[in-house]
């Protein structure tokens, strides 16, 4: 369990911004929390505010945070198909509220946006923000489950595992075109068979 800002901010950095959230809760208590920056946690009165013991904490992700992101994987048995096609999120740290888990990063290159992952979870980067101490909703604690600095990665690398099969999905379900021979069926002294065009979704 992280207990004070500089237990949070030596995983994440110095230039991360944190917020106070509502106790047993993920409403964010300043209301221009999206506009805040690194500068404020510079401030004793503002880290005043950030009382393990009153509030949760949250992550301002993005630019506001230098490039600070997460991805939320919302189940448990989503987690081991998720690091089997990205092992190096297996050294970064990680952390827990009821189910699933938080893998974290600092991006490289473009941030990427706020994006939910269908049936997996959510790749959250600028407009977002996770928890990272407090109290979840349900009455357990956010912990710590992969104890280990946060690594720089290439957002646009992570691949997600689809929740209904083995296989791989992206974000943008791919469309496929496929071209089905279909013979005319009444007969004529010279064939000529008709072509028609049978597009197939392929996600």
């Amino acid at each position: 369990v992280l207990t004070s800002v500089s237990h949070v901010l030596s995983y994440l950095g110095e230039e991360t911004v944190l917020i106070p959230v509502k106790r047993g809760t993920k409403q964010p208590i300043p209301k221009n929390w999206t506009k805040l920056d690194a500068e404020c946690i510079k401030y004793k009165n503002y880290r005043k505010q950030l009382d393990f013991n009153k509030y949760n904490i949250g992550v301002v992700l993005g630019r506001n945070s230098s490039g600070i992101c997460s991805v939320d994987i919302d189940e448990d048995n989503l987690i081991e198909p998720f690091l089997s096609l990205n092992p190096f999120f297996n050294e970064t740290l990680s952390t827990k509220g009821k189910r699933g888990a938080n893998f974290w990063f600092r991006a490289n290159g473009e941030i990427p946006k706020l994006e939910k992952i269908r049936g997996v979870g959510e790749l959250r980067g600028q407009g977002g923000q996770t928890l990272i101490a407090g109290i979840h909703p349900d009455g357990m604690n956010y912990r710590v489950i992969q104890d280990c600095p946060v690594i720089n990665c290439d957002a646009a690398g992570i691949k997600f595992p689809s929740p209904f099969s083995s296989s791989v999905t992206v974000s943008v379900p791919v469309s496929v075109s496929i071209t089905t021979p279909t013979p005319t069926p009444t007969p004529t002294p010279t064939p000529t068979p008709t072509w028609h065009m049978t597009k197939v979704k392929v996600s």
